[in-house]
């Protein structure tokens, strides 16, 4: 996971465009591995394939999408 992270701290990604398994993979490892990355970049998170559960959403909302940052 740090390796994904790494990736979007480094290049200021602003985009991702992934399916729904690789954020359940991530919510899965937890907010250990995302809070050593800055991903203050990421604008859009983008689901392609299948539908995403409610409880992935949540989480990647909370931990990634940068929700604490609008409260």
């Amino acid at each position: 996971m740090e390796h994904f992270y790494g990736i979007i701290e480094k290049y200021r990604v602003t985009k991702v465009f992934t399916a729904p398994t690789l954020l359940r993979m991530l919510a899965r490892y937890g907010r250990e591995a995302v809070k050593n990355h800055d991903l203050s970049s990421l604008r859009l998170i983008s689901i392609v394939g299948e539908p995403i559960d409610i409880k992935t959403w949540h989480w990647i909302y909370k931990n990634i999408g940068n929700k604490k940052n609008r409260d």
